[in-house]
């Protein structure tokens, strides 16, 4: 996930692919896209990718907000470090998730956010992950983003994206299914 204004490009694919297995993800800065064969690349370090899509794929987009576009009651993933357990996350970014995202309650502590719904009071921001409350503290730097659906004409050269990948077939480039780009 993005944590800071600094990107760090990381290829990641799933090792072994069968039951249970953690789905084939990507990311980095796209290189090249071809809009015609329905192709983009995708480059991490010294490692290129090239990506299909086709009508089945999901685009995402991440742009800048102000604190005010994301209101009490909004489907939320706050990403930063936890504290006191879970009960505290000091954010670095807050993001304004689509409604579909209404119905997520995620606490992850080894990638450092969760997914719940921002609620707004007069002594502080919190959101609600299911059952549990958890308190935002603001870092010096943090951002407030808005995720909204997307299209294959929102690739662009330069951006920064990750996703999630359909297994490739013998000789084929993997197939996209679900990707977000950042554009900030």
């Amino acid at each position: 996930m993005f944590k800071s204004n600094t990107f760090v490009p990381v290829i990641l694919l799933a090792a072994v692919l069968g039951a249970g297995a953690a789905e084939p993800t990507v990311s980095g800065k796209i290189t090249k896209v071809d809009a015609d064969a329905k192709t983009f690349t995708v480059k991490a370090g010294d490692n290129e990718q090239v990506i299909r899509y086709n009508d089945k794929s999901v685009f995402e987009v991440i742009t800048l907000v102000e604190a005010n576009d994301v209101p009490d009651g909004s489907p939320v993933k706050v990403t930063g470090k936890f504290s006191d357990g879970t009960a505290v996350i000091t954010a670095s970014t807050v993001e304004k998730m689509p409604d579909s995202y209404r119905t997520y309650k995620v606490i992850d502590e080894k990638q450092n956010y969760c997914v719940g719904i921002l609620r707004i009071k007069d002594d502080g921001l919190t959101v609600l992950v299911g059952e549990k409350t958890i308190t935002i503290k603001s870092s010096e730097k943090m951002k407030y983003t808005r995720r909204t659906v997307g299209s294959a004409a929102d690739l662009e050269t330069g951006r920064s994206v990750w996703g999630v990948l359909v297994p490739a077939e013998a000789g084929q480039e993997p197939v996209l299914k679900r990707l977000v780009i950042t554009k900030y």
